[in-house]
């Protein structure tokens, strides 16, 4: 189980963290490209500026890369996933009813076993509050010119 002495400091029985309090934190709404290969990954995390509509495309904004490498980025996925999983009923409570099948439908090919629960001790995990982020509002586009 992490200790901490203050925020700033993060100790677990694998390793100590320092500067968590300075660390930049960055919201992201989602994944819009992944480059998944050897030695390393990418992925460009998006915030959405004006979702999708009838007859218009949605609107992103590139928030950040994060590359990492390969394996890392695999103990990433197996972290959230065994993290979404072993909080499952609660996460599901949680969730707004749009996101609720598709979670629980991606959650059903997970399984939990011992070796995913103890996979990795060199992240710390607990649960956090949803962060509230408000992003500018692009300007309305000029209607399309006719042909």
């Amino acid at each position: 189980m992490p200790s901490s002495k203050d925020f700033d400091e993060l100790e677990t029985k694998t390793f100590i963290l320092f500067g968590r309090s300075s660390a930049p934190e960055n919201f992201s709404e989602g994944l819009s490209y992944l480059m998944f290969g050897y030695p390393i990954v990418k992925i460009l995390l998006h915030t959405v500026r004006e979702p999708k509509s009838e007859d218009e495309l949605e609107i992103r904004t590139a928030q950040q890369y994060l590359t990492m490498p390969t394996v890392a980025a695999i103990q990433l996925a197996d972290k959230i996933l065994s993290s979404a999983k072993k909080f499952e009923s609660r996460l599901i409570e949680d969730l707004p009813a749009r996101d609720r099948s598709m979670v629980v439908e991606i959650l059903k090919h997970y399984e939990l076993d011992d070796s995913s629960s103890k996979a990795d001790s060199s992240i710390a995990v607990t649960k956090t509050a949803r962060p509230v982020t408000r992003q500018p509002r692009r300007p309305p586009r000029s209607p399309k010119a006719s042909k």
